[in-house]
Parts: structure tokens; sequence; C-alpha cells
């Protein structure tokens, strides 16, 4: 089952990347995204939990920190993620996101966590590290509005993405059955933050008048989809990670970023070419290997 839990978690990934982007086109205060969508995202996993037949009580102590460390981590990636949206494209974004990612994981995965992976994964894994780099043209350079600023961020993001999911791995492998708990300590303590941040960023005095300026309609559902979707990614993924190795279910999930790319594309006009077209098919192919 964890292939399956993997690909779902790859489908809602890229549903809430793509909300990410179309955030950042509607001039959405990032911030603000990052601690509604947060709270949007707690409050459908305390409906998960309803449903659960654990409690938020029967977590041992050490679970309870590794999912405070997670919910830092995650958050940290958002934030940098969305801020490195503003200065460069997703067609650079992603790609390099998911090339130094699973490469990271993978390494972490053998060396902490003594993950065994098969000849035919490894292949899987080199080809997934290599559908990214078809996504990059050199004109993509000339396209973007910081590339230093946006490539400094990128680098930042993916490295709290690779430590946290390699920390997930190791959190929920012996607690496979407290996965909702885990998920909503670790939820609820990066939605603090975000607060916090949102918070901290504004004048006591104007902070209602900031609230009641960045809480639009679109800024409302925004916010909505990527807690959704944010929620159920998270949710599969630590279904996958629970049963499957670290190394490869992180190497499918890399494959989302043919999502917000794709729709990027359709929808906003993004650049696209037959060498993009290319890397899906290598997509697939690489998916097939780690299956």
């Amino acid at each position: 089952m964890w292939f399956i839990f993997a690909l779902a978690s790859t489908a809602f990934s890229g549903m809430q990347s793509f909300m990410n982007k179309v955030s950042i086109e509607r001039g959405c205060d990032t911030y603000y995204i990052a601690a509604l969508s947060s709270c949007v995202s707690l409050a459908f996993s305390l409906l998960l939990l309803l449903v659960s037949p654990t409690s938020l009580w029967s977590m041992p102590t050490i679970l309870f920190y590794l999912a405070l460390a997670s919910g830092v981590l995650y958050l940290g990636r958002v934030i940098t993620q969305l801020e490195s949206l503003q200065y460069i494209h997703t067609t650079l974004f992603f790609p390099l996101y998911k090339v130094i990612g699973p490469a990271v994981v993978t390494f972490l995965g053998v060396v902490l966590l003594k993950d065994h992976v098969s000849t035919p994964a490894l292949i899987g894994i080199v080809l997934s590290c290599c559908v990214p780099l078809l996504l990059i043209t050199r004109a993509e350079g000339s396209r973007q509005k910081n590339m230093r600023l946006g490539l400094i961020l990128l680098g930042v993001s993916t490295l709290f993405a690779s430590v946290n999911t390699v920390l997930n791995s190791y959190a929920v492998k012996p607690y496979e059955s407290l996965t909702i708990p885990f998920m909503i300590i670790g939820i609820a303590f990066g939605s603090i933050i975000a607060i916090g941040i949102y918070v901290r960023k504004h004048p006591w005095a104007t902070l209602p008048e900031q609230i009641r300026t960045h809480t639009t309609p679109s800024a409302l559902w925004v916010a909505l989809g990527i807690g959704l979707f944010q929620t159920s990614s998270f949710y599969f993924l630590l279904r996958a990670l629970a049963e499957g190795s670290v190394s490869i279910v992180y190497s499918v999930s890399a494959h989302y970023i043919l999502i917000p790319v794709l729709l990027s594309v359709w929808l906003y006009g993004e650049h696209w070419n037959k060498q993009k077209a290319f890397a899906l098919c290598v997509s697939i192919i690489a998916l097939i290997l780690l299956h």
C-alpha cells in the first residue's frame, strides 16, 4: 500500500504547490496565507482525529517533540517556498527543488536510517532526479525577477523539506498507529508559529486593518485549498513513510512538480516546450521502476 499512499500524497502535494502559485499571482500576503492555511489544515486534521481510534494523550514524549520539530521544519519550507516563488518561476523552482531534495533524502536515508535501495529503485531515483533537470532551459534565467535571491530561498526550502522528511520517517515507522496525533501536533505548532510571524511583521496598532485588507474572498479560497491539500498530502506521506523506504517514497513524491508546472503553463502562460513533454514521459518510467 505504500506506493498508493505515496501517489496520493504526490497528487495532493502538487495541487497544494499550484495553490501557492495562485496565491502569488493574486497578490496575497505570503505570511497571511501561511498562517491561515495552517489553521485550516489543523481544523481538517482535528476532523480526522474524530474518526481515529487513537488520541493525542496516547503519544509518547519523544514522538511529541519530534512532531514539534516537524511543524517548525514544515512551516520553514512553506514560507521560503512562497518567498522564492516571488522571484523565480515554478518552471525553474520545482525542478531544482526536486533534484536536490531526493538526493539529500536518499543520502540521509541510507546513512542514518539504513535504507535498502534495490537496483531498479536506484535507477528510478536517478531518473526522478533527471526529470526536473529536463524542465530547465538556458533561457529560464532571463525570465526570472531575481535569480540569485530566488535560488538562495530555494536552497533553504529544500533543506527544510529534506530534513523534515527523514525526521517524519524516523518518527512514524515505530508508531504508525499514531500518525494522525503526530500530524496534529506538528501542524498545531506550525500554526502557532505562522500566526506569530504574521503578527510580528505588522505593527500592533495597524494589525486589525492589515487583517481586513488581507482577508479577501480570493485569499480565503486560496488558504482553504492549501490547507485541505496540505492535510491530505501530509497524511498520505506519513502513511507511505511508515510502510516504505524514505529514499523511494520521497523520490516518488518528487514527481508532484509536474502538476504545478503543467497547470502554470496552462493557466498562466508560463514557458512550455517539447523538452518538458519528454520529462513527463521519463517521469512515468521512473514511477514504474520505483514501484
